[in-house]
């Protein structure tokens, strides 16, 4: 699957995934026995449910940015 992403933002998003215990991890050497192992990812949770929790995530990081805001309206 092609995602469009460079190296260092795969590498990121994975790491997030990771960390929330999202996605299972599998190494696989190459037929050959030479260079680095190939590194399969897949998830273990739905797509749904990761989507939706990033969200949730987003919209209260959002809520405590705007509370601020307004303090600082007040302040003002």
């Amino acid at each position: 699957m092609v995602s469009g992403l460079r190296q260092p933002e795969v590498s990121v998003a994975m790491r997030y995934l990771r960390e929330n215990n999202w996605i299972d991890i599998r190494e696989e050497k190459r037929s050959k026995g030479k260079g680095r192992p190939i590194k399969l990812y897949r998830l273990i949770v739905p797509m749904d449910y990761i989507v939706s929790k990033i969200e949730e995530d987003i919209v209260a990081e959002s809520r405590v940015v705007l509370g601020n805001i307004e303090r600082l309206k007040h302040i003002a």
